[in-house]
């Protein structure tokens, strides 16, 4: 499914890197991928979601990686919206 323009402004606005909590959430199994694509239809990166520990990581963009003693973040219930917006579940094998 793409995203339109306004809604991909909204993910990627949702997106921020924080300083590294002192403890992190382990399950990180991501059920939701945001996709990037080239002109030519290559995919060039990506950024999984985990609603289940609200994690996030991304793939394939040196603007999303963190430095040292911080992670990427998200406004996850914004992120959820939008998911749900979609047409598509968010907790997804969360127990």
């Amino acid at each position: 499914m793409l995203l339109n323009t306004a809604q991909r402004k909204a993910f990627e606005n949702s997106l921020k890197i924080i300083a590294a909590p002192e403890y992190e959430a382990a399950c990180f199994i991501p059920h939701h991928y945001f996709r990037y694509y080239d002109a030519s239809g290559k995919e060039v990166g990506d950024v999984a979601v985990c609603f289940c520990c609200d994690g996030v990581a991304a793939s394939g963009s040196n603007v999303l990686k963190p430095s040292s003693g911080a992670i990427l973040s998200a406004d996850y219930r914004k992120v959820k919206a939008l998911v749900a917006a979609l047409g598509e579940p968010t907790d997804v094998l969360c127990d």
